[in-house]
């Protein structure tokens, strides 16, 4: 479940290009460490691989979402409908513990309760749906070779997230709309909160940077016109179906 969400974390955070074909590498930054997520896009098709051997495939045209083990050389799917059953039942199981686990905090020490709460908060968990309001602060800085913009986006009185974002992408300019259409359906499915989701798509240009307030950072360090095959988002031959689960954390 959590290796899910840093998963998609690292495609609604810097929001997602879209093109012919279009490639990017985005650097993960959680409590728990750093992982670099490998980004892949075409018309009506997506895939995220992180550095686990883990891959999450969505396929617009067919409402379909893949989960793909290269370790185990498995797969498995879910029609967006079932999708959208499973993480709303996750997330009620979630947040009907987040009063328990508050409690329990209070009993143990400092630093470990504010790594416990920044957890929670990179997760979406407890952050309710308080409407996300996007505002740009006038700040500009470059980050690689584009001028960048800052946003805040706050929840009643607290900031959750900034985000430095460009529009000298063109690729991105070109196909918001298709991105829109990608956001929609993350949003159906909650991934951390559907008021933060719904706020990132108001973010005016592309993402390059974006820190939450629970302590997850996204940094994209790559970006790259590609020629997508159809193959890249395919299931490899010889691997097994097995049941759809939503994936765990290792240990």
């Amino acid at each position: 479940m959590d290796r899910l969400r840093l998963v998609l974390a690292a495609i609604v955070l810097p929001l997602m290009l879209f093109g012919q074909g279009l490639y990017w590498e985005t650097k993960l930054t959680t409590i728990g460490g750093e992982q670099t997520m490998h980004s892949y896009l075409a018309p009506k098709k997506m895939k995220a691989t992180s550095t686990h051997g883990q891959h999450i495939v969505i396929l617009l045209d067919q409402k379909k979402f893949v989960q793909i083990n290269d370790h185990e050389s498995t797969y498995s799917e879910a029609g967006f409908d079932e999708m959208e059953r499973t993480m709303k039942g996750q997330m009620s199981q979630m947040q009907q513990h987040v009063d328990q686990l508050r409690e329990a905090l209070k009993s143990i020490l400092e630093e470990q309760r504010k790594q416990m709460e920044g957890m929670m908060k990179a997760m979406g968990v407890g952050r309710g749906e308080d409407p996300v309001v996007v505002s740009p602060t006038g700040r500009r800085r470059e980050i690689a070779e584009y001028t960048c913009e800052e946003f805040t986006l706050k929840q009643k009185e607290s900031v959750v997230a900034t985000v430095w974002a460009t529009k000298q992408i063109k690729e991105f300019n070109d196909m918001r709309d298709e991105f829109q259409e990608f956001s929609k359906q993350m949003s159906s499915w909650n991934m951390l909160g559907k008021s933060l989701v719904d706020a990132m798509q108001k973010v005016e240009g592309f993402p390059r940077e974006t820190t939450m307030d629970g302590g997850m950072k996204s940094v994209v360090t790559k970006i790259e016109r590609r020629s997508l095959p159809a193959s890249e988002f395919e299931v490899p031959k010889g691997y097994k179906k097995t049941d759809f689960t939503l994936p765990q954390q290792e240990r």
